[in-house]
């Protein structure tokens, strides 16, 4: 079996290689799209993910809906949220937040392997709040749920 052929720098510079999905938000009453986030944002979420060995804390508050703001988008691609809508994101259902964030994730190729590295110095006390299981996406990379 032959092998593709290979790739040169300009080539793959030049490639278009995000991804859109439609998902439809029943909590909302329609339908927005999710992307697939660069190298450079799922960096970003990492670092968000990651512990301030000053303070102990998760250097992104409100994660789920940091996220969201990062993989909504409309039909051509242009995020839906900036990052100052993020405090006003985490007002919202809890649930249609969710969504989003499980679709993003998968759409994202994240593992629940992944977040689980990029938060195993997450405080304990987060981790026996979040009231996950093992088949929960985001796993200890949540925030405790909080009143919808």
């Amino acid at each position: 079996m032959a092998l593709p052929p290979a790739l040169d720098r300009d080539t793959i510079l030049s490639i278009t290689d995000s991804k859109l999905e439609p998902l439809e938000i029943p909590e909302w009453g329609g339908t927005i799209y999710i992307r697939t986030i660069t190298g450079g944002e799922r960096d970003g979420v990492e670092y968000a993910l990651s512990e301030d060995p000053k303070t102990g804390n998760r250097r992104q508050q409100n994660f789920r809906a940091y996220f969201v703001s990062l993989v909504a988008c409309d039909e051509s691609g242009k995020r839906l949220f900036k990052n100052q809508d993020i405090p006003a994101l985490a007002q919202k259902s809890g649930a249609a937040i969710e969504r989003i964030v499980d679709a993003g994730l998968k759409l994202n190729n994240f593992k629940a392997a992944d977040v689980e590295e990029m938060t195993k110095n997450s405080s304990s006390t987060q981790d026996a709040d979040s009231g996950s299981d093992s088949q929960d996406t985001l796993g200890a990379a949540s925030e405790s749920a909080e009143n919808e």
